[in-house]
C-alpha cells in the first residue's frame, strides 16, 4: 500500500477567486510580471530573464490552467448541489459542468510534456500530477459496477474506505488504467456506464443490516474526487507562476533559442498524442464515450489562442497584403480543429486521410512555424 500523501495547503492567487458565474481568469493581466516583452529571440539572455516566446508560453499555460481550475470549482459546486438534492435537473447540470471542466482541462493539457509542471509528481507520489488529474485511458469497472459485474469497482469494495488517502493508495495500483482519482473516475460516477446514471443512484437510503451502502459510498466518492481535483489544479496553477515556481526559473538558465526549442518540443509531444488519438478514433478503437471527441479539438483551440497571442505581441509583423505568420498559423490550426471535431468512423475516408495528414504535417513543421511567427523580422519578410 502506498504511503499516505500529505497535500500542502495552497492559496489561489489574489484576484482569482470566482465571483458569480463569470470566469475571472479570462481577462489578460496588465501587470509587468505577466506582460510579454517583444524581443529578438536570437539574443542570448541572462539566467534572470525569459525570452518573449517563453513569457508568452508561460502566460498562456497559466491562464488555460487557471481557467481549468475555475471550471473545476464550478463542477465541485454542481456536484455538491446534486448530492443535496438528487434530481434529474441537478444531475444534468453536474454532467454539463463536467463537460465544461473536461474541455478546460484539455486546453490546459496542451502545455504538458517535456518534464514541465504537469510531469512532476506530488510529494512522494510515484506518478505525475497529470496522472492524478486526468489519467487516461481508464477502466470504468475499477471505479463502479458494470453490466455483468453489479458489485464491482471501488464503490463496492467494502475493505477500502472512501477517503482521500485510501483512494490515492489505490490509484494505478497494478496497472496504468486502474485510475481511482481524477477527472475520468468522476465521469464514471456522474454519467455511469453508457450514460446510464440515474439520480436515484445518488440518493441517501436508510441503512440495511449486513448490506453495503453503495449509494453513500458513491456519494462520498464524488465528494472526495471533486475536492481533490480542485486542490490539484490549484497546485498546477502555482507551478506556472514565473515569480515563485521552479520550472520558469529553470527555463531562465537557458538562452532564448534553447528556451524556445524546449517549449516547442513540449507542444510537439502533445500534438503527437493528439495524432495517435485521432487515428484510434478514425479506426473505431477509441474511447467509450462520444464526449472524448474533444480530446482532439480542445487542445488545438488552445494552440490557436497561443499562436494568435504572438500576433498581439508583434502587431507590426503583418501588412495589408501579407498576413502575419501568427495569423496564418492560427487560421490553419482552427481549420484543422474543426476537421478533427467531426472525425469518426463515419467520416469520409478522403476527409479523414486529409485531416490526419495535416495534423502530422503540423507536428513536423511546428518549430519553424512558431519560430517564424515569434520573430518580427522573419514573419514580415515572408
Amino acid at each position: 500500500m502506498r504511503a499516505t500523501l500529505t497535500l500542502c495547503t495552497l492559496v489561489l492567487l489574489t484576484g482569482c477567486e470566482p465571483a458569480g458565474d463569470s470566469n475571472p481568469y479570462a481577462a489578460e493581466s496588465n501587470t509587468t510580471a505577466n506582460a510579454v516583452q517583444a524581443q529578438d529571440l536570437k539574443t542570448p539572455l541572462s539566467k534572470h530573464e525569459l525570452g518573449a516566446f517563453s513569457q508568452n508560453y508561460l502566460q498562456q499555460a497559466r491562464k488555460q490552467c487557471a481557467s481549468a481550475l475555475f471550471a473545476a470549482q464550478q463542477l465541485q459546486q454542481a456536484s455538491d448541489e446534486l448530492l443535496k438534492a438528487p434530481t434529474i435537473e441537478a444531475l444534468e447540470k453536474a454532467q454539463t459542468q463536467w463537460q465544461k471542466a473536461h474541455r478546460s482541462w484539455l486546453r490546459c493539457d496542451l502545455f504538458s510534456g517535456n518534464q514541465g509542471p504537469l510531469e512532476q509528481p506530488m510529494a512522494e507520489d510515484p506518478f505525475s500530477l497529470k496522472d492524478r488529474l486526468a489519467s487516461w485511458p481508464i477502466s470504468p469497472g475499477y471505479v463502479d459496477a458494470m453490466p455483468g459485474y453489479p458489485s464491482g469497482g471501488l464503490v463496492y469494495s467494502a475493505d477500502i474506505a472512501i477517503k482521500r488517502a485510501s483512494l490515492l493508495s489505490q490509484h494505478q495500483l497494478t496497472a496504468p488504467n486502474e485510475a481511482s482519482i481524477g477527472l475520468y473516475p468522476m465521469e464514471v460516477l456522474l454519467f455511469g456506464i453508457n450514460d446510464s446514471r440515474s439520480p436515484e443512484e445518488l440518493l441517501v437510503l436508510p441503512p440495511q443490516p449486513d448490506q453495503l451502502d453503495s449509494q453513500t459510498r458513491r456519494r462520498d466518492y464524488l465528494t472526495v474526487l471533486s475536492s481533490l481535483y480542485v486542490s490539484d489544479l490549484r497546485e498546477l496553477v502555482t507551478r506556472w507562476d514565473p515569480l515563485i515556481a521552479s520550472y520558469p526559473n529553470e527555463i531562465k538558465r537557458q538562452s532564448a533559442d534553447q528556451q524556445t526549442q524546449q517549449l516547442v518540443s513540449a507542444l510537439q509531444q502533445r500534438l503527437e498524442k493528439i495524432s495517435k488519438d485521432a487515428r484510434e478514433i478514425s479506426l473505431g478503437e477509441s474511447d467509450y464515450s462520444s464526449r472524448h471527441q474533444e480530446r482532439l479539438s480542445a487542445p488545438l483551440n488552445a494552440l490557436e489562442i497561443f499562436a494568435a497571442s504572438n500576433q498581439a505581441n508583434h502587431p507590426q509583423t503583418a501588412t495589408d497584403s501579407t498576413p502575419a505568420a501568427d495569423s496564418q498559423l492560427s487560421i490553419r490550426i482552427k481549420t484543422l480543429a474543426e476537421s478533427l471535431s467531426k472525425l469518426s468512423t463515419e467520416t469520409d475516408q478522403e476527409a479523414t486521410t486529409a485531416a490526419l495528414s495535416e495534423l502530422q504535417t503540423l507536428v513536423q513543421e511546428l518549430p519553424q512555424l512558431l519560430a517564424d511567427a515569434s520573430n518580427p523580422v522573419t514573419a514580415s519578410a515572408q
